[in-house]
């Protein structure tokens, strides 16, 4: 999936609409070969909803990243980093649609999975979850019950 990584470097609306349509392409053929429970469709399923966040299309971004969330944990286990990594993913979504008691949710649970695979403080993903709960508390005007 180089072609959401590109994206991911190059912002403009033509390349990330480029992008989504390879992507869109890419998933179509692997859903039909592979199934939609081969994790080579959910990583093209998660690329599409990087490029949704990434073009500010946040419902389709929420949409694509909850069924990442769900097919990832009938894959790996509800214990595993991708499913952290996307639950984080999601709560960033949710922040940005100003649903701070999803986003919190989400980020709780990303929380969860890191302290049960001893991920340090000093970490960088724990940082960058550490920093967005920060931002979450902020915007919220509240602590919500997330420990760290």
């Amino acid at each position: 999936d180089k072609v959401g990584l590109a994206a991911g470097r190059s912002r403009s609306a033509g390349n990330l609409k480029l992008a989504m349509a390879a992507l869109s392409e890419g998933f179509d053929i692997r859903y039909e070969s592979l199934g939609p429970m081969h994790v080579d469709t959910v990583d093209s399923l998660n690329n599409m909803a990087g490029v949704h966040l990434h073009m500010r299309d946040y419902h389709l971004a929420r949409k694509a990243y909850h069924e990442v969330y769900i097919v990832r944990q009938i894959i790996f286990g509800p214990r595993h980093p991708s499913v952290a990594i996307t639950a984080h993913a999601l709560g960033g979504v949710h922040l940005k649609l100003s649903q701070v008691v999803d986003a919190a949710r989400y980020y709780r649970r990303a929380m969860e999975v890191y302290k049960k695979l001893k991920l340090k403080s000093d970490n960088p993903t724990m940082k960058r979850l550490l920093k967005d709960i920060v931002s979450l508390e902020r915007i919220s005007g509240a602590l919500l019950g997330i420990k760290h």
